[in-house]
């Protein structure tokens, strides 16, 4: 359950209360604040002990030459390790490519045919458990990836009206 409401000093508080917790429930949470001055966003995890559990990741783009991060939606309590591979090798294989503990992958400078393809997350705990998920990440074209930010900075000062956009031509190649 999830709530907020007003302090007698015009406070706002948020808060969330998960009331029968499980080992699905863990995870990293973040609490999201905006308003005319700006936007702050604060994260913390959640551990619940358990065996290792990954979310579905599903399929993920990238834009060649810039840099692609994504962390592993782990939870279970305590984790031992988690790793990343690429068609089945271990990763980190080079200098563009990290791998950090908390389980967030990063890979600088996105080539396509190199960087796409398909990836695993596996979380491991100290007694032999394990569970593994799949991610399917696809390189789009430099050109693409320019013309999607420029898609979002025409539309974003009109969220909440009607906007027409047409994409005259474009190639997959």
């Amino acid at each position: 359950m999830k709530g907020q409401y007003v302090s007698a000093h015009g406070d706002v508080i948020s808060h969330v209360n998960i009331s029968s917790v499980h080992v699905t429930d863990g995870g990293t949470y973040s609490c999201t604040a905006e308003n005319s001055a700006g936007k702050i966003v604060h994260s913390a995890r959640l551990n619940v002990y358990g065996p290792p559990h990954i979310r579905p990741m599903g399929q993920l783009s990238a834009v060649a030459g810039e840099t692609f991060s994504v962390s592993c939606p782990a939870s279970g309590y305590p984790l031992h390790k988690i790793i990343w591979t690429k068609d089945g090798v271990r990763l980190p294989t080079g200098h563009r490519q990290r791998v950090f503990p908390n389980g967030t992958l990063v890979i600088e400078q996105v080539t396509r045919g190199t960087d796409d393809g398909q990836y695993s997350c596996t979380a491991m705990s100290r007694q032999g458990r394990s569970d593994t998920q799949q991610l399917t990440v696809r390189v789009m074209g430099m050109l693409l990836g320019a013309m999607l930010a420029s898609c979002w900075a025409l539309c974003w000062p009109h969220v909440g009206r009607s906007v027409g956009l047409m994409l005259v031509s474009m190639s997959a190649a």
